[in-house]
């Protein structure tokens, strides 16, 4: 078991149940909360089942929020025991090469990086893999919607995923108003700033949060930029 940075999120391996009806097959599970600790777990949300997963044990976040798995493999083969690296958002599995083989691995472990060798890109004095903003300070981490994307960075009011026509209007009805989710800067007062930080996302999911995704993919959002 692992608690995600922040203490919000746990992960789980579970090495399943081929005797159940239906068969629950071994995965890494996220158990998400329904409020802040000690919150009652509100659902588990799985994140890889079957191969190569097949006997999942110890379990790791790695420095970029990647989730490192041991796993002894089949029991009636020999030196088969892998180290797994799964994405915490997709899910996708790969194998960590290793220098000899492995039997049966249980415990894991990542060791902390050196002073000093954690980014912040934006400069707001918290590091790119514990921020909901990367690409603007926001010191104060404000994120109205609780989806773990600052407002910052978060012109998606809808939560659909991307940013569209639909968060242009939202922007349009709430133009003057205080209305805390659409008030992108924080300055208490909706107004052609959060046009402007729309108009550089649109077309794109929202971010970048460190929360989420610590690797900055072109599809994500960067407040300030010309929109492709």
């Amino acid at each position: 078991m692992a608690l995600d940075e922040g203490g919000g999120v746990i992960l789980v391996t579970d090495r399943g149940d081929a005797t159940q009806v239906p068969s629950v097959v071994p995965s890494v599970l996220r158990l998400v909360r329904l409020a802040e600790p000690p919150g009652r777990i509100a659902f588990a949300v799985p994140l890889a089942a079957g191969a190569p997963l097949e006997t999942p044990a110890g379990i790791a976040i790695d420095g970029d929020r990647s989730i490192l798995v041991s796993d002894a493999g089949a029991t009636a083969s020999a030196d088969d025991g892998k180290v797994i690296r799964i994405d915490a958002l997709s899910g996708l599995q790969s194998l960590v090469a290793t220098a000899g083989t492995l039997d049966e691995p249980t415990g894991i472990g990542v060791r902390a990086p050196a002073a000093g060798a954690f980014v912040d890109q934006d400069g707001d004095g918290i590091t790119d893999v514990e921020d909901n903003c990367i690409a603007v300070a926001n010191a104060d981490q404000l994120d109205t919607d609780l989806d773990f994307i600052g407002n910052a960075c978060d012109p998606d009011f809808n939560n659909n995923g991307i940013v569209d026509t639909a968060d242009f209007l939202a922007i349009r009805a709430a133009f003057g108003t205080n209305d805390p989710n659409v008030d992108i800067d924080g300055d208490g007062v909706v107004t052609l700033a959060e046009f402007v930080v729309l108009r550089s996302c649109f077309g794109l999911s929202p971010g970048q949060s460190g929360l989420l995704l610590f690797n900055p993919d072109a599809g994500y959002c960067w407040p300030g930029a010309p929109s492709p």
